[in-house]
């Protein structure tokens, strides 16, 4: 977003927060600079969530969160086991719980009423725009 005020504009940076006052002369190279990181960003978040999606166990976890409703990570453990997986650590499943919530496809909170961490599936649909790399992700409907 570019606001014009006499010879000053001031380019949002939604990165970083923060307001970045420039002349004109510089503002080619900030939007410029602005677009390769909201490249580079965008292919990060697709990246982040075509690898979370990329693992059968991972897969299932959502599959799971869909099905039970949120859990904590020892009830989606447990889920997994009887699945049939072989699974010797609960802290893998804590692992591939946390890739989930950093590819945003499962939100992470804390449960008052049980006093437990809880994992919940927020995302009902994923888009990729193959071509911009773009991800779109439609939140679920509750």
């Amino acid at each position: 977003m570019s606001y014009y005020d006499n010879d000053t504009i001031i380019l949002y940076n939604i990165y970083q927060n923060i307001l970045i006052n420039c002349n004109t002369y510089n503002v080619k190279y900030l939007i410029m600079k602005n677009n390769n990181m909201m490249t580079t960003e965008v292919e990060r978040k697709t990246a982040l969530l075509l690898r979370a999606l990329d693992s059968e166990l991972r897969r299932e976890l959502i599959k799971i969160a869909h099905e039970e409703g949120a859990l904590d990570a020892d009830g989606y453990y447990n889920e997994i086991v009887k699945k049939g997986f072989d699974i010797k650590y609960k802290e893998s499943v804590y692992k591939e719980l946390q890739l989930l919530v950093e590819s945003e496809l499962l939100e992470k909170y804390y449960d008052v009423k049980s006093k437990k961490i809880r994992y919940k599936l927020i995302v009902s649909k994923v888009i990729i725009d193959i071509r911009s790399m773009e991800s779109y992700m439609m939140q679920e409907d509750k």
